[in-house]
């Protein structure tokens, strides 16, 4: 959705759906996670019985399931410069959980916390990857104009001029002149031309 509406520069929609996917990411993701809070003994003993499994297992998805909580940011961020072709950036935000953050993470904890750090190192590492990405999807919101381009989808001519007396010139030859609603400057010295209805 992201990918095709800010190729179509309908930029309100992009900026809803990233709203919308974050909240219902993040509502979604708590339901499925407060459980493995609340009840990870009762899940644990579900798969296993040993009561060694049992009690490193408990602590160890009490601790998944508050990093997994943190992951909507990071995860949503990582698709959205994705599907926008801003490919470096989508490739250092992908290679922060497993990577850039998870590995120094229990490099760090393993010598002083032993076990405890095998079992806290990936959800550190979550919250360290949405934190980091949370400034990169804030800038690239600001970034993005705040209000939809007119296309030719929507009955505009969009001109490519050097400049505005170019413009002007291109108006009066092509016989629109007094028919012209609005020219409006976009960037990179393209125009769009909205007829008159």
């Amino acid at each position: 959705v992201c990918s095709f509406n800010y190729e179509a520069k309908k930029f309100l929609r992009v900026r809803k759906s990233i709203i919308f996917t974050l909240v219902f990411g993040t509502i979604v993701v708590a339901v499925l996670t407060i459980p493995g809070i609340i009840f990870p003994s009762a899940i644990i003993r579900f798969f296993q019985e040993s009561d060694s499994v049992i009690n490193i297992g408990v602590f160890a998805l009490q601790a998944a399931s508050v990093g997994i909580l943190f992951m909507p940011a990071s995860v949503v961020a990582n698709m959205l410069f994705q599907s926008t072709r801003k490919s470096g950036t989508a490739s250092f935000l992908s290679m922060l959980r497993s990577g850039l953050a998870f590995i120094p993470t229990i490099l760090i904890l393993h010598n002083a916390f032993g076990l405890v750090a095998v079992q806290i190192s990936q959800p550190i590492a979550d919250v360290l990857s949405s934190i980091i990405s949370i400034p990169f999807l804030i800038a690239f919101m600001a970034k993005m104009p705040k209000e939809d381009f007119i296309t030719e989808n929507d009955g505009a001519i969009l001109v490519k001029t050097d400049n505005g007396g170019l413009m002007k010139e291109l108006v009066v030859a092509s016989g629109n002149k007094g028919k012209i609603k609005e020219i409006t400057a976009i960037f990179g010295g393209i125009y769009k031309i909205v007829p008159m209805a």
